[in-house]
């Protein structure tokens, strides 16, 4: 049987920045953040509580769409070598600043429980890394322990590992190219396939051969737009598609809220598994890419104002934020555990420093530095006092 070829054309022009990809993916920092912290922001303003997918199936998919995008590129450009090795240099570094976040987070947390907050460290998962260090280490460089908010960044790697095979098979057969994915995360859904970790008691927020398929799926179309200039098909159908799909979503919530009594199939009520990616949650997550990306222009001049700015730096430097903000985010949450129960007010201040700190960072990571003569006159003082 001869499968078609993907067209590749032979000058291919380098991947622009896309703006709106980083305000997106900065949005979805800010809501990890206030989900982190816990309580009725988490609960109630973020988008999760109005569909079955949330930031994870996001940032996995615009990942993808990315790197398959700059892999299809390098490709063209310097050679099927030269882009695998660049993208198993991406996968190292990431790789190490995985190791780094589990040994600081778990230190962190080991600390505590050793000291004034017994039982710290079992929530999050790293009782295992305070009783049993070395082996732990092992298994956690193999990627076979993945503790709470780091297990998502083996999905990651092991999908950037197999992004140069499935660009080679994509450049031979086309779209069949995703059938050994998706027949992967339908043997999940059927069999419960047990997901890549090897540690004693841990059961990881992501089963990563199902969620492998949202990042491939995201490569597919990151490398769609690169080649043929267009990730979509023509059509408004993809647009009304999507917002029917999304709308959905946003029935099934409000039904499991209560509010509504739709008698929908048990099938369908129970079809937002996290761990294993439930078609819900996929095809909820698709959806709610598409229909953000037809509404929304790829660069605007609104995109430059603040604190659009802001959002698409935090959004650029994603990695290190999502690190540092797990700090962040626990720090809120002890304080808001310390104080007293009718503070519901110290929530949102929380988040907003948090974020108010994370933009910092991403903006001294892109070269802004604050300056005395930005501040009102109130706050900068000419000379000293005394």
């Amino acid at each position: 049987m001869n499968l078609p070829q993907s067209p590749i054309p032979e000058t291919v022009q380098r991947p622009l920045r896309d703006v709106r990809l980083d305000i997106v993916r900065g949005f979805l920092q800010v809501t990890i953040v206030a989900s982190h912290v816990g309580g009725f922001i988490s609960i109630w303003l973020i988008h999760a509580a109005w569909g079955y997918s949330d930031s994870s199936e996001q940032f996995v998919l615009l990942s993808g769409l990315m790197l398959g995008s700059v892999f299809a590129w390098k490709r063209q450009r310097l050679g099927f070598a030269a882009a695998s090795r660049d993208m198993l240099q991406r996968v190292a570094r990431l790789w190490v600043t995985r190791l780094i976040a589990i040994a600081a987070f778990g230190a962190m947390l080991i600390a505590l429980d050793l000291t004034v907050q017994p039982g710290a460290a079992a929530p999050y998962r790293y009782d295992f890394l305070s009783h049993a260090p070395v082996q732990a280490a092992l298994l956690a460089a193999g990627l076979l322990y993945n503790p709470a908010y780091l297990d998502v960044l083996v999905v990651f790697i092991v999908g950037m590992m197999a992004l140069p095979g499935f660009d080679w098979a994509a450049q031979r057969i086309g779209p069949w190219a995703l059938l050994p994915s998706a027949l992967l995360w339908l043997a999940v859904q059927i069999w419960h396939l047990p997901s890549l970790d090897a540690a004693p008691d841990n059961l990881p927020a992501f089963n990563v051969w199902a969620w492998q398929v949202l990042f491939l799926i995201g490569a597919w179309f990151g490398r769609r737009k690169l080649l043929t200039g267009r990730a979509l098909p023509h059509g408004q159908w993809v647009t009304w598609l999507a917002g029917t799909l999304v709308l959905l979503g946003v029935a099934l919530r409000v039904n499991e809220y209560g509010l509504l009594h739709l008698g929908l199939p048990t099938y369908v009520v129970d079809g937002r598994d996290k761990a294993e990616l439930s078609w819900a949650r996929l095809l909820h997550a698709l959806a709610l890419a598409v229909l953000v990306a037809r509404i929304t222009p790829m660069n605007a001049g609104w995109m430059q104002r603040w604190p659009l700015t802001v959002l698409a730096a935090i959004g650029r430097h994603s990695l290190h934020v999502y690190c540092i903000g797990l700090f962040l985010s626990y720090a809120a949450t002890r304080t808001l555990d310390l104080a007293r129960a009718d503070s519901a007010w110290l929530e949102p201040v929380l988040i907003a420093v948090a974020v108010a700190l994370l933009g910092v960072y991403a903006r001294w990571q892109d070269g802004v530095r604050p300056s005395l003569s930005r501040l009102p006159p109130f706050v900068r003082m000419q000379r000293p006092l005394l």
